[in-house]
């Protein structure tokens, strides 16, 4: 689907500012993003998964994305660990 930008006026005398970027923003978008951000990985930092946990996730992740070549270079590092 196309979405097209739309401004709704709805009383006499109503005027909309546009702005394309030539003057600064009234909302930080970027910094609103980056404490978003920063707010996300704080909260993940309080909570701690088991090795074993997160090597399983990494694993799924690259087989169910065809991220052949790196699964196989992990399980050799693996392998090369448990030495």
């Amino acid at each position: 689907p196309q979405l097209y930008p739309t401004v709704g006026l709805h009383s006499p005398n109503e005027a909309v500012a546009l702005n394309f970027g030539e003057a600064p923003f009234a909302f930080d978008a970027r910094g609103h993003v980056a404490a978003l951000r920063r707010e996300s990985e704080q909260q993940a930092a309080l909570h701690h998964a088991p090795a074993g946990l997160v090597a399983g996730l990494v694993r799924s992740y690259l087989l169910h994305h065809a991220f052949a070549d790196t699964l196989e270079a992990l399980e050799r590092d693996s392998r090369a660990a448990d030495v």
